[in-house]
């Protein structure tokens, strides 16, 4: 499915280009030049393929005492993306946080990691940005890519290049959200898990971000209620309803 969509990059750019010159005339603003597929480099990706990276076996979600998911099974391959989607407080955060817990506490029996598994985590609480570093040195401080790739993460995701060396402190939320996806993408992990990502992005980032995600080797686990961001970047998706936890694609 992953390679059905990026055969399908040629009617994205296509959309991409008219939303471009939509834009344009509405507001007078020339949008920056339609950004070329990124080719990310992880290492042993190779030796990953049809690998599991993680198992959920039976697993309750609950916050505090409430049950907010009866059973979770789930078995995630390494190059698979899959969505999580539902309405607000059905427990799809609550889910993440579990998976992420138990993958640096090795100490759920539910929740099997293989030791192969590298997993990145992007929330909304953003507390693993430095404010007294630069856009670039945060992005390069985890990076595992060249600078060049750093650098056009950071500008398809919005920055202007002569912004790159502004303090984290100086940056609005919307900013923030973004150079924390841009440093995560650049880092040393395998499975990027996105918890509704495209929170304060603009449209145009939004589609640039489903592009990097595509073009991304790794695994992704993504919660959005961007449905065209789910159809687009996923191979399976569950949906929590009424407590259950069903494949729906």
């Amino acid at each position: 499915m992953k390679q059905h969509y990026k055969d399908q990059q040629g009617k994205l750019s296509k959309d991409t280009a008219a939303l471009k010159s939509r834009l344009q005339r509405t507001t007078g603003v020339d949008k920056p030049k339609e950004s070329k597929p990124i080719k990310f480099n992880l290492p042993g990706m190779d030796n990953l393929k049809q690998s599991t990276l993680l198992t959920v076996n039976n697993l309750t979600v609950k916050r505090d005492e409430n049950i907010l998911i009866d059973e979770v099974n789930l078995k995630i391959k390494a190059g698979q993306n899959i969505a999580v989607i539902g309405e607000n407080g059905t427990g799809k955060t609550t889910l993440l946080d579990m998976i992420y817990h138990a993958y640096k506490q090795n100490n759920d029996a539910k929740i099997i990691a293989s030791p192969k598994l590298k997993l990145g985590y992007f929330h909304q609480q953003l507390t693993q940005l430095d404010t007294t570093k630069s856009i670039l040195d945060t992005v390069n401080e985890l990076s595992i890519q060249d600078n060049s790739i750093n650098q056009t993460v950071l500008a398809n995701l919005g920055f202007d290049r002569a912004d790159f060396h502004k303090l984290v402190q100086v940056l609005s939320g919307g900013e923030r959200v973004k150079l924390a996806l841009a440093r995560l993408m650049v880092s040393d992990i395998n499975v990027l898990m996105l918890d509704e990502p495209t929170n304060y992005l603009d449209i145009v980032t939004v589609t640039e971000l489903e592009k990097m995600l595509i073009d991304y080797p790794g695994t992704v686990i993504l919660v959005s209620h961007d449905q065209q961001l789910v159809d687009h970047v996923s191979d399976f998706v569950y949906e929590i309803q009424a407590k259950q936890f069903n494949q729906v694609k």
